[in-house]
């Protein structure tokens, strides 16, 4: 998966290390950077490596690189630039600590579809100290989803390469007007006339005319019995095991299960969730992960989005399947109805800062006080589902979960949460790239 094309440039010269550095097209970069003349070290020295480090097939169209400075020429680096195969500079950064990894990322939806070549380069503050190419293959393929997204983030100038954290203040939320289509003025006319076409039948349309209303939408015996009763002895094998840490009792969710045990596998790619994710997302749904609850969370009132994080907005939706009867006092899922048009927070739109350390105090007080205010708008509901009822949820809809009024009792849940495959996936609060399934990925591969 990774894979490596250096050129070192270090001390070199060759006429390549003699290149002037273009004006870019783009005028958020600042360049005040020139070509090297020779550097005083071993002309054939590495002065830095790239490396491709997830895998473009599910990384939510971003892809991510880290760059290391060769040790000799840490006290020197200052700044590290990235440039197109056309001489572009696409982005350029300070460099704090050239002991750490930098990293970086480049946008799926703005580079060439099919085989790219990008140039990182290093410099002591004005000359270049030398450069590493990395080649890569862009998955993307093309649709008209895909395209306008790429049109929009065209046309308000998101950049094609950055480095260090996602934000979602590269990303044109207020002024673009793609949006999911339930968050359309017409949304109930664009059912009606998917039933009209024929495309769905009255239940959908009743159905999804309530996911427009309400936020959410409710199916009944989706799934298949054996293969609930199959997930929940996985479950109770996963407590014996004690897989990542679970002490049973607590309200600990456990992630990823999916990679680990095949039943919960096997509902993570189930295909009738896949098929209403889709009609929801219009297009190819494509999962992210499993969270496994076997007793109430007891989260506070919370939106997805800012954990969750598609481009545009509207893309992202949560797939909550009950694994048993939920019992009064098992500190059930509540939901808000109609909360899902309220404005979706940003990280970018608060004063918080990313969490890299782990520590959530500071967002809790900051994002969390902000949900608080929007769930005193709004009269919540207690869901008390039959085992094997599937919830469909919007990705701005405030949900939370209740106290667990009865310790003992368990509330057994998977969460899946899914993105459109021709959007932008991040997860904003960590400032990470996000990632989804590949469509054909299997149990032993992991």
């Amino acid at each position: 998966m990774l894979r490596r094309l250096f050129q070192f440039l270090g001390g070199s010269n060759d006429s390549s290390a003699d290149r002037a550095i273009q004006n870019p097209s783009t005028d958020h970069v600042n360049q005040n950077l020139q070509s090297a003349p020779a550097v005083e070290a071993d002309a054939n020295a590495p002065v830095l490596f790239v490396d491709l480090v997830n895998d473009l097939k599910n990384a939510g169209n971003i892809a991510v690189f880290n760059v290391r400075i060769a040790e000799e020429f840490r006290e020197r680096a200052k700044q590290c630039a990235i440039y197109d195969n056309k001489e572009n500079l696409l982005a350029k950064t300070d460099i704090a600590d050239a002991n750490e990894v930098v990293t970086a990322g480049a946008h799926m939806h703005l580079v060439d579809r099919g085989e790219n070549l990008l140039e990182f380069r290093v410099y002591d503050g004005v000359n270049e100290l030398g450069s590493a190419q990395i080649s890569f293959t862009n998955p993307l393929k093309q649709n008209d989803l895909i395209d306008a997204v790429t049109s929009e983030m065209q046309k308000f100038d998101v950049p094609v390469a950055f480095f260090g954290l996602c934000d979602s203040s590269y990303y044109p939320y207020k002024e673009t007007s793609q949006r999911g289509w339930f968050d359309q003025e017409n949304a109930k006319e664009i059912v009606k006339e998917w039933h009209n076409a024929g495309e769905i039948d009255a239940n959908y349309q009743k159905k999804l005319e309530g996911f427009v209303d309400n936020g959410f939408v409710i199916f009944e015996d989706l799934i298949e019995p054996d293969l609930l009763d199959q997930i929940n002895a996985e479950i109770d094998e996963a407590i014996a095991e004690k897989v990542d840490g679970y002490e049973y009792g607590s309200s600990q969710r456990i992630e990823h299960l999916h990679f680990k045990k095949a039943g919960v596998r096997r509902l993570f790619h189930h295909e009738k969730l896949q098929e209403i994710a889709s009609l929801i997302l219009e297009g190819d749904a494509r999962p992210s992960q499993t969270l496994t609850f076997v007793f109430g969370s007891q989260q506070d009132a919370h939106q997805d989005t800012i954990h969750l994080t598609p481009f545009p907005a509207g893309y992202m939706c949560g797939i909550w399947i009950a694994l048993q009867d939920i019992q009064p006092g098992s500190g059930e899922l509540v939901v808000y109805p109609g909360s899902h048009r309220e404005d979706r927070v940003y990280l970018a739109d608060t004063d918080c800062k990313k969490v890299t350390d782990g520590d959530w105090d500071d967002f809790s007080k900051k994002v969390g006080g902000k949900w608080a205010e929007i769930a005193d708008r709004y009269q919540p509901e207690i869901y008390r589902p039959k085992k094997g009822t599937v919830l469909f949820w919007h990705e701005n809809l405030l949900h939370a979960g209740s106290p667990r009024k009865t310790q003992e009792l368990e509330r057994r849940a998977i969460v899946i949460h899914s993105f459109s495959e021709n959007v932008v996936v991040y997860y904003d609060s960590l400032g990470i790239p996000g990632t989804v399934a590949e469509p054909e990925l299997h149990l032993e591969d992991h």
